[in-house]
C-alpha cells in the first residue's frame, strides 16, 4: 500500500562551516523558490528547519545514554590535527606518560597514512574488535586494499600497538570512530529519518555508513520485489579533500555502500539497486 512515511529528512556533516552553508540555502529555497511559495500561505511563518541539521559528532553524542557521556570528554577527543601534532611531537597530552610518538617508525610512516590505516581498517570497519593484519589479508576485498599488507602490518605493530592503541583504551581519548562503535553497540539510534543527506563522505568508514543506514526509516521495512526507482541517500563529497593518502575513489566508496547500505536494505539484491555517481561541475 501507498502510505506517508512518517519521518524527517536529516542533514550530516562534521564540518559546521558547511552545515550553516546548507541551512541558508535551504531556508532560501523554501522562502523564496515558486513551487514552495504557492504550498505555503503567505501568512504562514516559514517552518524552522534548524533541527533537520545536525553536525555528525554531536548528533551521535546526543543519542548516547546519560551514563556514556562522560567517557566522551570534548578535552579527551583527538581530531587528525590533534593526531598528527602527537605523532609529530609539537603537542602532548595530560596524561602519566609522554603521549607524544617516539617510535623509529614514525619516520618511516607519514601521519597521514597511520590516520587513514587506524580510522578506516583497524577501528573503523566493524565492530567485531579491532582489524588484525590477518583480517586486513582475508577479508577486506582486494579492491579496497589502500595499501600493502607490508605497510598494514608495520603500522599496526608499532604506531598502533605501542602508542595509539594505549592512548585510547587505557588513557581514555577518544576519536570519532570510538563513539560511532559505542552508539552502533548499545543499538541507541531510531530510524527516525526519511532522507539522509551527507556532506564531506569522502572520508567516510563502514562504521560510519552502518549508523546512517540504520538511522533510515527504510531500515525496518522489506523492501519486497516492487521496483524502486531509488533511496533517500544522498552523499556529497570532495576528493581533493580526502585524508586518505593514496587518493579518493568512488569506487571505493561505492564498495563500501553496497556492503553496508544496499545489501542490509536489499540482501536478495532483488532491487539492482547502486549508487547514481554524478560530478558536480558548478561551485556555488
Amino acid at each position: 500500500r501507498s502510505e506517508p512515511l512518517l519521518g524527517e529528512p536529516l542533514f550530516l556533516t562534521y564540518n559546521e562551516r558547511l552545515l550553516e552553508v546548507a541551512k541558508e540555502g535551504v531556508t532560501t529555497l523554501l522562502s523564496s523558490h515558486h513551487r514552495f511559495v504557492a504550498e505555503r500561505n503567505q501568512k504562514e511563518p516559514l517552518e524552522r528547519i534548524d533541527h533537520f541539521f545536525q553536525p555528525f559528532q554531536k548528533f551521535l553524542f546526543d543519542l548516547l545514554p546519560q551514563s556514556e557521556k562522560k567517557h566522551f570528554d570534548q578535552d579527551k577527543y583527538i581530531s587528525f590535527h590533534r593526531f598528527k601534532q602527537l605523532y609529530q611531537g609539537t603537542n602532548s597530552l595530560e596524561t602519566k606518560g609522554n603521549s607524544s610518538l617516539h617510535l623509529p617508525q614514525a619516520r618511516r610512516y607519514s601521519p597521514e597514512t597511520c590516520w587513514h590505516v587506524i580510522r578506516s581498517f583497524i577501528k573503523g570497519y566493524g565492530l567485531q574488535g579491532h582489524m588484525t593484519p590477518e583480517d586486513y589479508q582475508e577479508e577486506v576485498p582486494r579492491k579496497e586494499h589502500t595499501i600493502s599488507l607490508e605497510k598494514f602490518q608495520g603500522i599496526y605493530d608499532t604506531i598502533w600497538e605501542r602508542w595509539y592503541k594505549r592512548i585510547t583504551k587505557e588513557q581514555g581519548y577518544w576519536d570519532d570512530q570510538d563513539l560511532i562503535a559505542k552508539v552502533l553497540e548499545l543499538k541507541c539510534y531510531r530510524p527516525n529519518y526519511t532522507a539522509i543527506f551527507c556532506d564531506e563522505a569522502q572520508d567516510f568508514t563502514r562504521l560510519e555508513l552502518q549508523v546512517i543506514m540504520r538511522l533510515s526509516i527504510f531500515s525496518q521495512y522489506h523492501l519486497g520485489y516492487q521496483p524502486l526507482q531509488s533511496l533517500p541517500f544522498a552523499f556529497a563529497g570532495d576528493p581533493f579533500q580526502t585524508l586518505n593518502p593514496t587518493g579518493f575513489h568512488w569506487s571505493s566508496v561505492q564498495a563500501i555502500f553496497d556492503a553496508e547500505v544496499i545489501t542490509a536494505l536489499d540482501p536478495a539484491d532483488q532491487l539492482k539497486l547502486a549508487i547514481n555517481f554524478q560530478t558536480l561541475t558548478f561551485n556555488y
